[in-house]
């Protein structure tokens, strides 16, 4: 008898330990809101969570449902949005993207000479030097937007105090910086690498003939140096060819070599976030492939799924990959598909997922489901995908936002 209240203890623990820790990941992890596509039904499951609609949302409208966990115990209130089916054209393509960033960044921090550095500042106060990652936004006012014009207010500054507005850990500060004349005294320098641009080669995951805008990498650039996100000032999208692939092997990923065509910048990048690049192209898409629908995160299943990617010459082709997880955890948008490349052809040129690859668009089911964002580096035939959903969403948002900031 002792021994079954110990068994039954041990079991009501191991449950009441579950429905804690559920209702724990649902409130600090699930999303607040869903959007169901008409005419699909508005109740869908997460496994292990329920969302059942008292009454169905009106098109475009919104109501309040409960999330059950294991469709028995309420565990948060979500809302839940009826909209009508959104198409977009699936593109896997490379591109190519320059960036110039909304000031510059210091990319290397100030060199030592006896007390004082190279700024002119005494090293009890190093920290209101410049330093690593900042970005450098005004100099006595007057808007850097490139690493001439700072050049030029160091120049000219006959080696007068400069006042500098600069950007650190996402806030502003004020920095004053003694520029020190070269060696042979006929200039001014500050002491510090800048930079203004980066360029690189990633994958676009889809086009919005309705907006004329696109999606791509599913992740942000960030700059090689600093590891910082790159704000950008003004970009383009331009074409590229791909040479060849250096296949991925376990430790080491592999990267897609392609060069820039130098041809005219067939479009404008608005916006690098975390969920990728998004901007405007001057003319449609080129892809044969016909619009499809975007799916709802919670339509999302694990199991065969393909990828849309250009791994030689400029032809997009699909492959084959299995979706082995699905992960909906609000603060890793970028980690919530978890994903295997299972097609012997890609596997064979690639050896698995390839930098140039992020932005490869994954299909289920004939919808547009995600895209591919990182690759596992012990073993790049697994990898991680964020949601169409999200994609779309940020891309409209950056949308409005610039046609409202140039009307």
């Amino acid at each position: 008898m002792k021994k079954f209240f110990q068994k039954c203890s041990m079991t009501l623990l191991i449950i009441s330990s579950f429905v804690f820790g559920g209702i724990i990941y649902a409130h600090e992890e699930m999303p607040d809101n869903y959007s169901v596509y008409e005419p699909k039904n508005a109740d869908f499951e997460m496994f292990p969570y329920y969302v059942n609609q008292n009454k169905r949302p009106t098109s475009g409208g919104a109501c309040s449902s409960d999330i059950k966990l294991l469709n028995l115990f309420p565990v948060k209130s979500v809302s839940v949005s009826a909209e009508p089916k959104k198409y977009v054209l699936p593109c896997g393509v490379p591109f190519g993207a320059k960036i110039y960033t909304d000031g510059i960044i210091v990319v290397d921090n100030p060199k030592k000479c006896g007390e004082k550095d190279f700024l002119g500042i005494k090293k009890s106060q190093h920290e209101k030097t410049l330093q690593k990652g900042d970005v450098i936004l005004k100099a006595n006012d007057q808007d850097i937007k490139s690493t001439d014009e700072f050049e030029n207010v160091i120049k000219n500054s006959d080696g007068n105090e400069i006042i500098l507005n600069v950007i650190r850990k996402d806030k502003e500060i004020i920095l004053p910086l003694t520029p020190i004349p070269n060696e042979d005294q006929s200039n001014y320098s500050a002491g510090v690498w800048v930079r203004d641009s980066s360029a690189g080669i990633g994958t676009m995951t889809f086009f919005d003939p309705n907006t004329k805008m696109f999606a791509g990498l599913g992740h942000g650039i960030c700059d090689i140096d600093t590891g910082n996100m790159l704000s950008v000032f003004k970009g383009t999208v331009e074409k590229v060819s791909i040479m060849d692939v250096q296949k991925s092997q376990p430790g080491e990923p592999g990267e897609i070599h392609g060069y820039f065509t130098g041809q005219k910048p067939i479009g404008e990048i608005y916006s690098n976030s975390e969920t990728g690049i998004y901007g405007k192209l001057a003319c449609d898409a080129q892809t044969n492939i016909e619009p499809i629908e975007i799916a709802a995160k919670q339509d999302i299943k694990t199991g065969k799924a393909q990828i849309i990617t250009t791994a030689e010459g400029n032809t997009p082709h699909f492959y084959d990959i299995n979706i082995d997880s699905i992960n909906y955890n609000v603060n890793s948008p970028t980690k919530n598909i978890k994903l295997t490349i299972t097609d012997p052809e890609l596997l064979e040129k690639t050896g698995g997922i390839v930098q140039g690859m992020s932005g490869s668009p994954i299909i289920q089911n004939k919808a547009l489901v995600g895209a591919i964002t990182h690759v596992l580096v012990n073993n790049p035939s697994k990898g991680y995908g964020i949601f169409a959903e999200t994609m779309l969403t940020n891309s409209n948002k950056i949308y409005q936002t610039h046609n409202k900031n140039h009307e």
